[in-house]
């Protein structure tokens, strides 16, 4: 391949996948060109015009994207560049950011993010994100395992002290932990507005990413998404929706419809699912055997791709022993450079992926609400 762009890796800019897994995993060795074949030139794009693109990027404007032509030889320098100017335009933009890291404890001291209001029937809500952000022992050299739980939908003052607990008790240390209570207005908005994936969310979530990839405290490759009963639902389409991100996913008591979370984007995702085979309320048992049956077939069709545990348990209602997911979880790797992707490109709450892996799409296809890509790169190991 004679000449690359870095366009895609740019058009990303709002989130960091593409620099993250260029800049935080040791690139392969390049092969050379041989000396018949006429070196592309470089024309790289300004640390000045990339900034301003960044800085357009992360406040949801459309900047004029820096085109850069360049030779294989220098590709290595490109991702340099293009990290530092990420991480120097995520540190000068003014916005909540995630706090140092301490020991996860009883007595963790709980901080906040103030999100964009979410809105019920023509109303506005503050809407407010406490969470515990915690470590359980010692960093390891490439930075903790991160693990976002979602908790479920009874009295969220209660749910989310039971986080805690569940977080201290698991057996995966070492490791870190984000641990939210749901933002949500008080009173009549509150069970509509009790959805991990709503807008607002979704603003916490891609905050919590982009941070957690620029910290030197957190391993990029190992960040794992779990919940139970509503953080089951949430955590199962936050992990189709986030894929590129993800080591791995873990909902619990949960069962999403197979239309609100694709499983074709799970490839590279060890995705474990744990329901109870009693837990007939809104069809979680069944639903979660459809996710099963959907994961066996791609896993035949691909194999070597889609590593699930889905479980469904004998004997279990709703509740169900809850220790095993991370175990699971913490023993896979994320995968930054795939050379093969299937992706459905979808909306949640309105909201669709600026791209996924490597892909981004320039143009949506007018009234078609998804659309789904498969991508093989050719021609490297």
């Amino acid at each position: 391949m004679k000449r690359l762009t870095y366009l895609l890796c740019l058009a990303l800019g709002t989130l960091p996948s593409c620099g993250a897994s260029a800049a935080r995993t040791a690139p392969e060795p390049e092969k050379a060109q041989s000396s018949d074949t006429p070196r592309t030139p470089t024309v790289r794009a300004s640390d000045e015009a990339i900034q301003k693109y960044f800085a357009s990027t992360l406040i949801d404007q459309k900047g004029a994207l820096p085109a850069s032509t360049l030779a294989l030889e220098d590709i290595k320098k490109a991702r340099t560049q293009v990290w530092r100017l990420w991480a120097e335009a995520n540190k000068s933009l003014s916005e909540d950011k995630l706090p140092a890291l301490t020991p996860l404890s009883k007595e963790s001291v709980a901080h906040s993010w103030l999100l964009t209001p979410e809105m019920y029937n023509g109303q506005s809500y503050q809407a407010v994100m406490p969470f515990y952000y915690g470590s359980k022992g010692d960093k390891p050299e490439a930075g903790y395992p991160l693990y976002l739980y979602l908790h479920g939908s009874g009295e969220k003052k209660g749910e989310w002290s039971t986080g805690l607990a569940l977080a201290l008790s698991f057996q995966d240390s070492p490791s870190a932990y984000f641990i939210p209570q749901i933002p949500n207005g008080e009173g009549v908005a509150d069970g509509q507005l009790y959805r991990w994936w709503q807008k607002s969310k979704l603003e916490a979530w891609e905050k919590l990413l982009r941070q957690a990839f620029l910290s030197d405290q957190i391993d990029p490759k190992r960040i794992y998404f779990f919940g139970i009963s509503e953080g089951g639902y949430g955590s199962q389409r936050l992990a189709s929706y986030y894929a590129d991100y993800l080591a791995g996913a873990g909902p619990m008591a949960g069962g999403e419809p197979l239309i609100n979370a694709p499983v074709e984007n799970l490839q590279h995702v060890a995705f474990s699912l744990r329901t109870g085979y009693n837990d007939t309320q809104f069809h979680r048992s069944e639903l979660t055997g459809y996710t099963r049956d959907a994961l066996q077939s791609l896993a035949a069709q691909y194999p070597g791709y889609y590593k699930h545990f889905i479980d469904i348990i004998p004997k279990y209602g709703h509740a169900i022993p809850y220790q095993y997911t991370t175990p699971y979880l913490s023993q896979h790797v994320r995968t930054p450079q795939p050379n093969q992707v299937n992706w459905e490109d979808y909306p949640i709450d309105g909201l669709y992926r600026k791209g996924c892996y490597n892909l981004a799409p320039l143009k949506r296809p007018e009234g078609k609400e998804r659309i789904y890509y498969q991508e093989n790169i050719m021609g490297i190991p």
